[in-house]
Parts: C-alpha cells; sequence; structure tokens
C-alpha cells in the first residue's frame, strides 16, 4: 500500500517525472528477469513484483531520499514490507539490491560516511512534503497481512513465522469509545509530574488525545496490531490503545455488544 506522502509526490509530478525513475524502475524488472545461483533465483521468484509495485517502491526509496539522506540499513528498514518474501532477510536483500540499481541509474546517491553508506539523492523538489498525522484514526479496516516475518529463532530460543491470521483477525474488529466514561473522568497523568517539561509534554499529549477522542467519539473505528520478535501483539494506537494506561483501557470498548444474560 501507498503511503500518503509518496501517493503526493507521484501526484506532483506525474507529467513531469525524472526519466532517473522509469530507467530504474525498467533496470529492476531486467534485474528480476537475470539467471542466478538457486538460491537467489529462489528469493527472486518468490518475490515476483509486476511493474506497478516496483514503481511503487522506486517512489517510495525516491520520497525518503528527497525528504532526508539515510543510512543505508535504515532505508532498507523503511521499505522492507513492499517485498512479499517469507524471510525477513530475504526482503532485507531484495531491497538492498533494488537501492544499488537506484544508485547505477543515479536516482539515488550513495556515500561512504563512518563505517556505513549514506544514501541521498541530488535531486531537490520546490514544494514541502504535506504534514501527515501518524496517529490517525482508522475508519476502515486495515488491508490484511500477507507478509511474514521471522520470529527470534536462535536469539530468541525458538523459531516459526507471524501468526498472520490472528493479526488480522485483530485488525477487523470494530471498537467503539466508552462516551458516558469520558464525560465523567478526567484523563490524568500515571506518573508524578515533577519538572515543567514534564507537565507541558503531559498537557500537549492530553490535549492531542481528546482532539482525538472526539473524531472517534460515537463511531466505529479499529486499531492495526503488529507482532515482536517473540510472537507478542500490540496494539499500534497512540492515543487510543487498549493496551495503555488504564483510562485508556477503559473508555476502549467493543463496538458490536450484546446484552449477557443467565441461562
Amino acid at each position: 500500500m501507498i503511503d500518503h506522502k509518496t501517493h503526493w509526490l507521484i501526484g506532483e509530478l506525474i507529467n513531469d517525472m525524472p526519466i532517473e525513475i522509469d530507467n530504474s524502475v525498467n533496470a529492476v524488472m531486467e534485474y528480476l528477469e537475470k539467471p542466478y545461483y538457486q538460491s537467489k533465483r529462489d528469493r527472486l521468484n518468490e518475490w515476483n513484483p509486476d511493474k506497478g509495485e516496483i514503481f511503487e517502491l522506486v517512489m517510495t526509496l525516491w520520497r525518503i531520499t528527497l525528504e532526508d539522506s539515510q543510512t543505508y540499513q535504515a532505508l532498507i528498514g523503511m521499505v522492507v514490507h513492499k517485498i512479499d518474501c517469507k524471510l525477513e532477510l530475504d526482503r532485507a536483500k531484495c531491497a538492498a539490491d533494488v537501492i544499488g540499481i537506484c544508485f547505477n541509474k543515479e536516482l539515488l546517491t550513495m556515500d561512504r560516511k563512518y563505517e556505513g553508506y549514506v544514501i541521498g539523492t541530488e535531486f531537490t523538489i520546490d514544494k514541502e512534503f504535506p504534514e501527515v498525522d501518524r496517529h490517525q484514526i482508522l475508519f476502515d479496516k486495515p488491508s490484511l497481512k500477507t507478509t511474514n516475518q521471522l520470529l527470534g529463532g536462535r536469539l530468541k530460543y525458538h523459531s516459526g513465522f507471524t501468526c498472520l491470521n490472528h493479526l488480522n483477525k485483530m485488525n477487523q474488529i470494530p471498537l467503539s469509545l466508552n462516551c458516558e466514561l469520558l464525560d465523567i473522568i478526567k484523563e490524568e497523568a500515571p506518573n508524578v509530574l515533577d519538572t515543567e517539561e514534564k507537565k507541558e509534554q503531559w498537557d500537549t499529549f492530553v490535549t492531542e488525545s481528546y482532539a482525538k477522542y472526539m473524531q472517534a467519539k460515537g463511531k466505529e473505528f479499529y486499531l492495526e496490531w503488529s507482532a515482536d520478535l517473540r510472537g507478542r501483539c500490540y496494539s499500534q494506537g497512540y492515543h487510543i490503545n487498549p493496551q495503555g494506561s488504564s483510562f485508556k483501557k477503559a473508555i476502549c470498548q467493543l463496538a458490536k455488544r450484546e446484552v449477557l444474560r443467565d441461562a
């Protein structure tokens, strides 16, 4: 799924796209068709993107570097979710290869710095990227997760893949806010605010939280869930989160409710 900023960039440059974009996309397509040793061939066959998916990946890499240069490792981490391989290492290898191709086609730059490489671009745009609400409320169901990740392996003393069925089921559950509770109880800081800085941070957080509560009040919404390397599931909610403080746990409830009666 294409992110908001990259979608905006494509719209701005739809009739004035740098030729390096097209050159990079075509070069990635050619790279995917070449003969390689068996393990690499298997990895590329598993990914198997179409031209639209390659274009989206290339544009995302370019958009990120237009905003700011990134280390090689950081840039890979920002786009691995767009590559449909089961193993995280295989996704990282594919992303690294695409970055190298974009560098060869002069869309991206690569500079040696310290003990690694920094990826950037010589291109610039006149307009500023639009602000994006990183904590926006999801009023539509999240897309089904299809890209798996290997769990902890030897580092965590177990192996296996994330249970996507469970995450997808959690993502499809409609939620709502307890409006009565919101009207009678005020959200209070869970810790002592013993400095002015802490007080200011808390006031900002509460103000932003109540703005989100008002957006969601009386509506159904969804939370997106993910798993860590041990398979533990975490809500991606920030202002509204059933795994947050006692107050946040109390105001978040199921949208589809039934009265339980004695049999």
